[in-house]
């Protein structure tokens, strides 16, 4: 275990502290010798020095290295190689990560996709395609593992049998995930060759605060942020915001004008958000090249025109078969038996209430 590692299970060990400890030129590999005025020096305030040489005394080099190898975490220190580029380079990235799984070489491109938890058929779809699209063509997916887009972009990524790695406002120890109920997809997220990581040590007091301080590792280890469904008062605007203070891309998926739960992403294009339908507008934007996987290529069965029309109309959103005559044109007489063929082929699927979505 490095020096940083153990020191970033001290709580209050914040960026601000450690910028003194780093600036004041205290040697890391000397912490144990740290006496009061040597950390009154570089500037820590007196009740901080009592609190820290209190917890060190508690707390020994071996207890720490114990109850990482017990929770089976990986770490990894800012000043550690291996530690992501692209994190490292926002101001107030994590002094460390703990982590499960496997991080991403730093030459995948990286998006993150976020949104709301309460997300409509609309916004599931919309993330659902693009996401996928985006995994097939080797992006890795970050988002926080939370209720609605966020699981949606996870499992998407996972079904496109891509990269995911999910970001947590709590510690990556499976009993300490939240919610409880997405402990088996974190675990698949590992399985599949992703990682579940956090700035958050074993025993770190969780509180709601921890979540929106997420976002910024979302928002930094990605080269863009995908906002796919979200109101104007949420995480996934944090996220946004964050995204362009660090001078990385936004995109946002247009909405109905009379959307609440959209509203964020029409305020985000209206700000300069780029507007985002396809996977396209994000490969574009950040110059990466198009490689169509092979599970793309060669499981799509061959589709007759009339097939191919309605397959091509669900491809943002789930629409109902009424929807679907008006948007293709075609006869309602035809409908229901092209969507039992598409249904067969294993390219669609019926939803509560009758609508139809691509799979």
């Amino acid at each position: 275990m490095t020096p940083l590692i153990y020191l970033a299970h001290f709580p209050k060990l914040t960026r601000t502290r450690f910028n003194q400890i780093k600036s004041g030129f205290l040697n890391m590999a000397d912490w144990q010798k740290w006496e009061f005025t040597d950390l009154k020096r570089v500037g820590w305030d007196d009740q901080i020095i009592s609190e820290y040489l209190t917890w060190r005394e508690q707390n020994s080099i071996e207890k720490i290295t114990m109850a990482l190898e017990k929770a089976n975490l990986q770490t990894l220190a800012i000043t550690d190689p291996n530690y992501p580029p692209l994190l490292a380079q926002i101001p107030d990235a994590p002094i460390a990560l703990f982590y499960r799984g496997t991080i991403p070489s730093p030459e995948k491109p990286t998006v993150a996709v976020v949104g709301t938890r309460r997300c409509t058929s609309y916004g599931e779809q919309a993330t659902h395609n693009l996401t996928k699209s985006l995994a097939e063509h080797g992006l890795v997916i970050v988002s926080g593992l939370a209720f609605g887009i966020d699981g949606v972009a996870h499992k998407a990524t996972l079904e496109a049998k891509g990269i995911t790695v999910a970001v947590l406002g709590t510690c990556v120890i499976k009993e300490k995930i939240s919610p409880a109920s997405h402990q088996y997809l974190a675990e698949k997220i590992i399985a599949e060759g992703g990682a579940v990581l956090s700035e958050y040590t074993p025993d770190a007091f969780i509180s709601k605060a921890n979540f929106p301080m997420r976002n910024r590792i979302i928002a930094g280890l990605s080269l863009g942020t995908l906002v796919t469904e979200a109101p104007v008062q949420s995480g996934a605007l944090i996220t946004a915001r964050l995204a362009l203070d660090y001078n990385r891309e936004v995109f946002a998926v247009p909405q109905p004008l009379n959307s609440e739960r959209g509203a964020g992403c029409n305020e985000l294009i209206k700000l300069g958000a780029r507007l985002t339908t396809t996977s396209e507008d994000i490969l574009d934007t950040l110059n990466i090249r198009r490689e169509e996987s092979a599970l793309t290529q060669n499981t799509l069965p061959l589709l007759s025109e009339k097939e191919n029309k309605i397959y091509t109309t669900l491809k943002l959103e789930a629409k109902t078969a009424d929807a679907i005559i008006r948007d293709t044109q075609l006869p309602s007489s035809e409908i229901n038996g092209i969507l039992t063929i598409l249904e067969i082929k294993g390219l669609i699927k019926k939803m509560d209430g009758a609508a139809y979505t691509r799979i």
